[in-house]
C-alpha cells in the first residue's frame, strides 16, 4: 500500500480541498486505511467503514 501527496485544491464545487495524504488507488477495499481491521499510520485512528460497502471508484491514470 503506497501514499499518494494530494496538493491543495479546489473543487469544481468552490470546496478547497487542503493538502493531505492519502493510500495509493487500486481498487480493493480491502486495504484502505478507513475500512474495520486497518489502521490509518498518520492518525492512528483505527478504520470504520465496512469493506463490503464501500463503492471502489474506477481508477484514473494521471500522465506525467
Amino acid at each position: 500500500m503506497g501514499i499518494v501527496h494530494v496538493r491543495p485544491h479546489i473543487r469544481r464545487d468552490g470546496t478547497y480541498v487542503p493538502a493531505h495524504v492519502r493510500s495509493s488507488p487500486d481498487r480493493n477495499a480491502l486495504n484502505n486505511w478507513s475500512t474495520i481491521g486497518n489502521v490509518n499510520p498518520f492518525t492512528g485512528k483505527p478504520g470504520r467503514k465496512n469493506p463490503l460497502q464501500i463503492k471502489v471508484r474506477r481508477v484514473r491514470r494521471v500522465r506525467r
